[in-house]
């Protein structure tokens, strides 16, 4: 992730603001801004992940917090609370009213002025098995006959 060139584009609020990542996985990205002083906070639908960046995060010390729970639907996290949302290539994997879920959600939690960054797999895959799997019209990648990720052109990137 690009967070050097963020940074010093001046896209990234002042350590110690709060970051919550979405799809926090085994804490990677959290990691650099944890690292950075920034007070991290991880959101991942699986325990496994969860306990995986814990185990990461504290060798090196480092300070962060991270829950099991459903990014569509956060309840345990307090309205406008986060400066930054960094998306952990999570935005991705959810489908139709899926994605306005997150989306909502995303705005509910991120503080006035804060900062949403998604890392997101964008337009047509370039690997010739995946493009034969890729349904332009819908813009999403199948998989058994059902969609499976959401790889929208940059311009429809948001919408839900």
């Amino acid at each position: 992730m690009g967070l050097v060139l963020l940074d010093r584009s001046g896209a990234l609020p002042q350590a110690p603001a709060r970051v919550l990542e979405l799809g926090c996985g085994n804490g990677a990205t959290s990691s650099p801004l944890a690292l950075r002083g920034y007070d991290t906070v991880g959101v991942d639908i699986s325990a496994t992940a969860v306990v995986w960046a814990g185990e990461a995060f504290a060798p090196a010390g480092l300070n962060g917090r991270f829950i099991q729970g459903d990014v569509r639907w956060m309840p345990f996290l307090a309205d406008a609370s986060f400066d930054l949302l960094v998306d952990g290539a999570c935005l991705h994997c959810l489908l139709g009213p899926d994605r306005g879920s997150c989306l909502s959600e995303v705005m509910r939690v991120l503080s006035p002025g804060g900062t949403f960054i998604a890392s997101s797999m964008c337009g047509p895959p370039r690997a010739p098995e995946a493009l034969s799997r890729y349904d332009r019209h819908g813009e999403v990648l199948m998989e058994d006959g059902e969609a499976h990720r959401t790889m929208r052109s940059l311009p429809n990137l948001c919408r839900s």
